[in-house]
């Protein structure tokens, strides 16, 4: 077959070398166009090395010479240092193109035409000098607007432009980001409360430097606006001419003023300063306020060129106000060129409200919004309860919730009460509430702050123990130097870092000649008698049973007037009702063998140890006197040192020395008398052998192991625990000794307990840890905290009973040797049943909760075994163990064995068989018996048996015996059968 031509193949061929050529030809083409482009007589004019969006760009040169014909094109592509391809944008309107210097002064502001005479001055593209030369030699200026252009690369085309013009003679365009943020940490803002108003405001962006217009939808007017961005920054208003210093007031509610000569002025805020301060301050000759208005006809940062000449820009937000002619020149302020910022803001005088702010960059289109809520500040304090009920003497645990404040200052105490203190509270934990404890047996006395309150994370202070301690100084002054005039009380709180510091006033209006010192103010409300006492010295003894105020408040004021206390605010009220001490009873418990102060809270060593109440204490278990006892607890913590022990988180108790110093041998330090406390504790042999002493529980250098002292504040109630495997006694327990355990508090017959004067101080000296420190040798009477019968340290007086009043409480208990006696013994053997349920019983005076077991083991010929079973004691002592010994049989010996803690309490001899208690159950059994049985049996029997019988096969071998008789009666009878029957065939 011949086969014929493929013309479809030939005219494919042929296509494809026209295309090839056709395109060959092209690319030479436009190769060829791109190399040989030629320079455009054009300059892109902008303030900035980078083209922001919203940013105008001013075209001129030498080829821009027509009204008409241009557009504005993005570049797709470069090839070659030209543009490659690009795509049509918009045409430029004949409206944008200027060929008149008039009309474009009448769109512009002086100072686009200053950016435009200086730009082309500079140019290569043009050889006029200045813009309204080159419109003059009939050039044209094209202004093109980039507010809706995307980040790429433009250039104009049109007339003698060329149309694919090399790089250089584009534009690009970049889009400014803008991130405003209140920071929510600070929000919301308190306007009438400076600590509280400041608020941080985070500025981020993706350019150097920019102006902002800063506006909050006209919700704010500009005053408003300058306060809020300069009440931080009042000092650098002291850049001014003639202005010295420029500061927040005392009362933090308004601005001081000093001029260079000297002169004051006070003014409500920045704005009213900058608006007033011609006419208050002699010095300041001129308008400030005119220093800070911008008159603007343009949107772009030429438009500005006020700013840095004439208008002073403030603080590092750079804040500017606008002149009345601009538009919303009373709802926006300007921010002028500032860099990404992150400072305080302040709302303070600003009326509640959400305030939506708007951010503009001045002069692109970037733009973001923040909100800041503000709130009047609606302060509530409030207590944990409304009454607080402990027991004079003793700690009090108060907790306060915060509401729109962080500090606060309380009143403790009222004339009605005889006693006053400031006490300063701040919540440092930022947990919204503060937590103390109050040590009554330590208020009012000479003792420093941190002895009289306690707080684990925030700040409490009390402003009379601030002044006891060591010689406190105030701008290198020292305190007790201070004239009253200088309010030295309020400069100490000041010096302590108090963010609310007391003012005492002796008239509610307030006011500047109604202040007075600390002192005065105790003197109006009659607790001290003159004016220059101390404040100590309103209370002779230790705070005694009445109720206590606890105003609290987080404004300053404190009023005295006509003998009556008040605070200007009051934002919470609670009231202290301290009880009169007293003592209860005295429980002596017992627990196993362990450390002292292995238990680390009184709940652990109830419940886990456990305790069980006794009046006879096996030596070597643990030992537990239980005393309710109140008004002990603070001078415990003085002593002590610390207030954790009666904090039942922290998990602490006192040293056996703390309650040795205060109610064993009160005098025994040198100096350091305590016996004027009156309280007295012994923990003794009753009846001591022969002519030694009694055996006591050493206390002074007991350890922590040996001797440890749990406390419950709250319910009034002292744990001492002993370790009596340590003996912590003088001598060596022995068996029988009767101990008491006794607690009392004891009083002069005639005097009470007075507190020791200062001068004399120096003469009981400071072991104890009741530091007096500045006060001691001054001249004032009833010093606290120690004293006596009228002063005299030596002398018991209970200082909450009067004279002759007394309270004891007291136990008796019997140290024994450990023991236990078996139950099931015959003969002097413990008898054990051969069974696989065999129980061992007894009773032991070893503490219930013990390590406990019973042993069985072999003796004597039987063989070898050994079984031990672990055993609870039970709270009456007794104790029992199950045991399988279906393996033994009777007569097989054994000894027998209580262990406690892996020790042996008691061994005894043992033999398996009957327990004389089996065989005394049937005489007990006829009793109820005969009176059932007769009734049931005669009517069950006959039917049960037949049916039973067969399948309770064990019964022929219990009764071998029986049945085999049975077999041979039958076999007799069988054979007897047999013989008759033969007898009969014969």
């Amino acid at each position: 077959m011949t086969r014929k031509p493929n013309h479809k193949l030939r005219a494919i061929f042929l296509a494809s070398l026209m295309f090839f050529w056709l395109f060959a030809g092209t690319a030479a083409l436009a190769g060829s166009a791109a190399a040989n482009t030629p320079d455009a007589n054009v300059e892109y004019a902008n303030q900035g090395s980078v083209v922001w969006q919203g940013q105008d760009v001013f075209v001129f040169g030498d080829d821009i010479n027509q009204t008409d014909g241009y557009e504005l094109r993005s570049v797709d592509s470069f090839e070659g240092g030209s543009v490659d391809s690009s795509s049509f944008e918009r045409e430029i309107s004949s409206g944008d193109i200027y060929g008149d210097i008039e009309e474009f002064r009448s769109d512009f502001s002086g100072g686009a035409e200053d950016f435009l005479n200086t730009t082309i001055g500079n140019s290569d593209s043009t050889s006029e000098a200045n813009l309204d030369d080159l419109l003059d030699a009939g050039l044209y200026v094209v202004k093109i607007g980039t507010d809706n252009l995307d980040a790429d690369d433009y250039f104009l085309r049109g007339g003698n432009l060329p149309p694919s013009p090399a790089e250089e003679d584009t534009f690009e365009t970049t889009i400014q980001s803008l991130d405003v943020e209140f920071d929510e940490d600070d929000l919301p803002a308190l306007s009438d409360d400076w600590g509280d108003s400041t608020v941080e405001l985070d500025i981020d962006s993706r350019r150097g430097t920019y102006s902002l217009n800063v506006s909050a939808d006209g919700d704010l007017d500009d005053e408003e606006l300058f306060n809020i961005f300069t009440w931080n920054e009042l000092d650098s208003f002291e850049n001014f001419e003639n202005i010295s210093t420029v500061e927040l007031n005392d009362d933090e509610d308004g601005v001081d003023v000093t001029d260079d000569d000297g002169n004051e002025a006070e003014f409500d805020n920045p704005f009213d300063f900058i608006q007033n301060a011609q006419n208050e301050l002699g010095d300041v000759g001129y308008d400030m306020e005119a220093q800070l208005r911008v008159g603007v006809d343009g949107d772009a940062n030429y438009d500005l060129g006020e700013v840095g000449g004439n208008v002073n820009p403030v603080g590092s937000w750079n804040v500017v106000l606008y002149e009345d002619g601009v538009d919303d020149a009373d709802e926006q302020i300007l921010l002028y060129q500032i860099r990404d910022t992150a400072e305080d803001v302040s709302f303070f005088g600003i009326d509640d409200g959400t305030y939506d702010f708007d951010f503009e960059v001045h002069d692109t289109e970037a733009e973001a919004t923040a909100s800041a809520t503000v709130d009047d500040e609606d302060v509530s304090i409030d207590f944990s309860q409304g009454v607080y009920t402990q027991t004079a003497g003793d700690i009090v645990h108060v907790e306060l919730e915060l509401e729109d404040t962080d500090e606060a200052l309380l009143q403790f105490g009222s004339e009605d009460a005889g006693f006053v203190d400031i006490i300063y509270v701040e919540d440092d934990s930022d947990s919204g509430s503060v937590e103390f404890w109050l040590n009554t047996r330590m208020m009012g006395t000479g003792a420093d702050s941190s002895s009289m309150l306690y707080s684990d994370d925030d700040i409490v202070e009390s402003l009379i123990g601030l002044a006891n301690e060591e010689g406190p100084e105030i701008e290198g002054e020292k305190f007790d130097d201070i004239e009253s005039g200088e309010f030295p009380y309020t400069k100490l709180a000041e010096s302590n870092n108090w963010e609310i510091v007391p003012r005492f006033y002796d008239d509610d209006d307030t006011d500047d000649g109604d202040r007075v010192n600390f002192q005065e103010y105790l003197e109006e409300l009659d607790l001290i008698s003159n004016d220059d006492d101390h404040p100590t010295t309103q209370i002779v003894r230790p705070l005694q049973a009445t109720d206590y105020d606890l105003v609290a408040t987080a404004s300053s004021e404190f009023i005295a007037e006509n003998g009556v206390s008040d605070v200007e605010d009051e934002d919470g009220f609670a009231t202290l009702d301290l009880q009169r001490p007293s003592l209860g009873d005295t429980v002596i418990w017992t627990g196993p063998e362990e450390n002292a102060d292995d238990k680390d809270t009184i709940e652990e060593l109830i419940n886990d140890s456990p305790l069980t109440e006794r009046d006879e204490i096996a030596i070597d278990d643990l030992l537990v006197a239980q005393i309710e006892a109140s008004g002990i607890f603070g001078m415990l913590v003085e002593l002590e040192g610390d207030f954790d022990p009666v904090i039942p988180d922290e998990e602490e108790g006192f040293s056996a020395h703390t309650l040795y110093q205060l109610a064993v041998d009160q005098a025994a330090d040198d100096d350091s008398d305590l016996t004027g406390e009156g309280i007295s504790f012994t923990f003794e042999d009753v009846d001591p052998i022969g002519n030694q002493d009694a055996n006591e529980l050493d206390l002074r250098d007991a350890r922590p192991g040996n001797v440890f002292i749990l406390a419950d504040n709250e319910a009034g109630e002292l744990y001492i625990v002993v370790d009596t495997d340590a003996e912590p006694f003088d001598r060596s327990l022995r068996d029988g000794a009767e101990f008491e355990v006794s607690l009392e508090y004891e009083t002069d017959d005639s005097d009470r307990f007075t507190f020791l004067d200062a001068d004399d101080i120096e003469d009981t000296a400071d072991e104890n840890n009741l530091g007096y420190n500045s006060l001691e040798g001054q001249d004032i009477d009833e010093l606290g905290p120690t004293g006596g019968a009228d002063g005299d340290v030596g002398d018991e007086a209970y200082p909450y009973f009067r004279p002759g009043e007394n309270a004891v409480t007291s136990a008796t208990f019997t140290f024994a040797t450990g023991s236990a006696q078996f139950d099931n013994v015959e003969d002097g053997l413990v008898v054990i049943e051969p069974s696989d349920e065999a129980t061992i019983s007894g009773t032991t005076n070893i503490a219930p909760g013990s390590s406990a077991s019973v042993r069985v083991q072999q003796r004597g010929d039987t063989a070898s075994f050994l079984e031990t079973q672990s055993v609870d004691i039970e709270e009456d002592g007794s104790f029992e163990a199950t045991i399988n010994f279906s393996n033994r049989d009777e007569g097989d010996q054994a000894r027998v064995g209580f262990r406690v803690r892996g020790s042996t309490v008691v061994q005894q001899n043992g033999i398996f068989g009957e327990l004389e208690a089996v065989e005394e159950t049937p005489e007990e059994t006829p009793e109820e018996t005969p009176e059932e049985t007769p009734d049931d049996t005669p009517e069950e029997t006959p039917e049960a048996t037949p049916d039973d019988t067969p399948e309770e096969t064990p019964e022929p071998d219990d009764q071998a015996g029986f049945g085999a008789v049975i077999a041979l009666i039958a076999l007799l009878g069988a054979a007897l059968l047999a013989t008759r029957r033969r007898a009969d065939r014969n």
